[in-house]
């Protein structure tokens, strides 16, 4: 069977054009189905406040507070607890603060994990239930009287002990 001349062209650009159209709804279907993507919350209002952004992030230096923190991995049965130490610039550590946290790991960005850290003989502290080894972030909002310090985080943390 020979194929006609002037035919094979079109068939080329139609077939072309069809397998696009097929990879972009396989794309979109799994752009909407996967359960890791997430947006950032109130991410327009967030842009828009740039600059009170900035003002705390001077306000931070200007308080001279240093936030560290850890995670304990889970024992058995129980979630890991999340321990931070707040000091002002000279090293002594600040207390009667209130810190509150989020987390959440880099592969489920839509699960938001909260707690008020509590304080401890090392500092402040809560049980947190962060699951799974990987990389998080972190943010915290320490409010002592008037004064508001803020910090952010991002690194590897083992949530449970290897076995």
């Amino acid at each position: 069977m020979k194929i006609k001349p002037g035919v094979l062209w079109p068939a080329v650009i139609a077939g072309a054009l069809a397998l696009h159209v097929l990879v972009m709804a396989a794309m979109v279907w799994v752009a909407t189905t996967n359960d890791s993507y997430a947006v950032e919350p109130d991410y327009y209002a967030k842009a828009l406040a740039w600059d009170e952004r900035r003002a705390q992030e001077r306000r931070n230096a200007e308080l001279g507070w240093r936030l560290e923190f850890t995670v304990v991995p889970a024992a058995e049965g129980a979630d890991p607890v999340l321990r931070a130490t707040l000091v002002d610039d000279a090293g002594v550590p600040v207390t009667g603060a209130r810190i509150a946290a989020e987390a959440f790991s880099n592969v489920r960005r839509d699960e938001v994990l909260t707690a008020i850290l509590g304080p401890s003989r090392e500092g402040y502290e809560a049980a947190i239930p962060m699951h799974g080894n990987g990389r998080w972030e972190l943010r915290f909002e320490v409010t002592r009287d008037q004064d508001v310090y803020t910090h952010r985080d991002t690194r590897h943390i083992y949530t449970e002990l290897p076995e």
